[in-house]
């Protein structure tokens, strides 16, 4: 056989060749995100193996913001895959590189790397985007070198978004030694505005009372897209100064048609501020349904509906998350009455179907089987799950020295409409011979 050098490559390969490199290449863009996003797609559709040494060589250039499409790519494959290239990528000399690849191979096990970790922190370049990156995969590491190696990312001088992240961090960690150090960046002058009612509300998270006392003014003329910074401090508090509450009271009368509205009532509800009852009353009737479904709950949690009639009022509002909830309130105070408005909803169908399908089974009557079995047919699997669990709540009450077995009836969520017509059919005929024997 003579030599086969000369005769020409094949052009499917080069081809194929070309487009992965080409969308190696997309994926790392610095610009374009949507194009970035769209390579990723396809590269994690296919997941040709060839793309993985390729994706080693080029990572090391990417822009930050494409990091951790290409982490997440790489992890998708096979471990006998991912895990050696993450291993040569640990010293490719970009730190939010390096921090991810060893978180990732500290939850394949390699418990060795928290050090490498640490290490890498302690050196981090102090850009927003790089550091917000490697907080981001640190949830997964619960280590004492790891919190030590971010508390000592506080500084004087850091800008309200970079500060919200360290602390923000700090507190999920869980670090004991945080507020300590927090206290004493507090010390410091900053003249960013917000940097101090931040840490404030960051040490009351945390369970101290700050010397501090400017989140209360802050509170009294904070709009509410400012709020939501400090809402997920404030939320974790599990004792606020009634001045706190007050100011929270305030901004809630000034934001009540901000989706913050719904973060201040439940941190008012869950601190019993009675003195927002007024506010929370008005917003029930809000056009934003968030805003009313919480200002249901903070009224329930702070003893505003000790009285039916209000719940009565509430069973006929336009809002049918709150309709399904005074009914649901009533029921459990023995109180069938929102039972018909919670039939009418299920019947109406619409988004809320799903929630008044469980509302519905919790009344466990008779009256509420035949809605059930319809849901059952339904073409939203989160009703038909709803209204099979649903039934076997029903059915328990109702025959509780019997044993029923609702999948004898071959009826499964996962099946096609057709066989759940038959299983559903089947049920019927069961519930209708079980009727005449009463």
């Amino acid at each position: 056989m003579g030599s086969l050098v000369g005769l020409p490559s094949n052009p499917d390969a080069q081809k194929g060749t070309k487009d992965l490199s080409l969308q190696i290449a997309q994926l790392g863009n610095a610009q374009d995100s949507q194009l970035r996003y769209s390579a990723y797609r396809k590269l994690l559709s296919t997941r040709p193996p060839k793309a993985v040494p390729l994706l080693v060589k080029a990572l090391p250039a990417y822009p930050t913001a494409a990091v951790s499409l290409a982490l997440s790519l790489l992890q998708s494959y096979p471990r006998d895959l991912s895990e050696p290239a993450f291993r040569k990528l640990l010293s490719c000399g970009r730190p939010v590189i390096e921090v991810g690849v060893a978180t990732i191979l500290y939850r394949y096990g390699d418990k060795s790397l928290v050090e490498k970790i640490a290490q890498v922190l302690e050196k981090a370049p102090r850009d927003y985007m790089t550091r917000q990156q490697m907080l981001s995969r640190l949830s997964y590491v619960k280590d004492v070198r790891i919190q030590q190696a971010v508390r000592a990312w506080l500084r004087p001088g850091l800008s309200l978004r970079e500060l919200d992240t360290i602390l923000y961090h700090l507190l999920l960690a869980e670090d004991p030694k945080a507020a300590e150090a927090v206290e004493q960046l507090s010390k410091q002058d900053n003249p960013e505005l917000g940097v101090r009612p931040l840490i404030e509300a960051f040490l009351w998270a945390s369970g101290r009372k700050p010397s501090l006392s400017s989140l209360d003014l802050a509170l009294d003329s904070m709009s509410g897209s400012d709020f939501s910074r400090l809402q997920k401090y404030l939320s974790r508090a599990e004792r606020l100064d009634p001045k706190i509450l007050k100011a929270l009271g305030g901004f809630l009368e000034r934001n009540q048609d901000h989706y913050s509205a719904s973060s201040a009532m439940q941190i008012l509800a869950k601190h019993g501020y009675r003195k927002a009852l007024p506010t929370i009353r008005k917003l029930l009737a809000s056009s934003n349904t968030q805003v009313s479904k919480a200002a249901f709950e903070a009224l329930r949690d702070l003893g505003g509906m000790s009285d039916k009639s209000s719940l009565y009022q509430l069973l006929d509002s336009e809002h049918l998350d709150i309709a399904l909830s005074a009914a649901d309130t009533l029921r459990r105070l023995d109180d069938h009455t929102g039972m018909a408005r919670v039939l009418e909803i299920v019947k109406k169908g619409g988004k809320t179907r799903s929630e008044a399908v469980r509302v519905l089974a919790e009344f466990r009557s008779p009256k509420v089987v035949v809605p059930l079995l319809v849901a059952l047919e339904d073409r939203d699997s989160a009703v038909r799950s709803q209204a099979f669990s649903g039934l076997g709540k029903v059915f328990r009450c109702l025959y509780p020295y019997k044993r029923i077995d609702l999948s004898k009836s071959g009826y499964t969520l996962t099946a096609g409409p057709t066989k759940r017509a038959i299983a559903a059919a089947n049920l019927r005929a069961w519930w209708g011979r079980m009727m005449k024997e009463q």
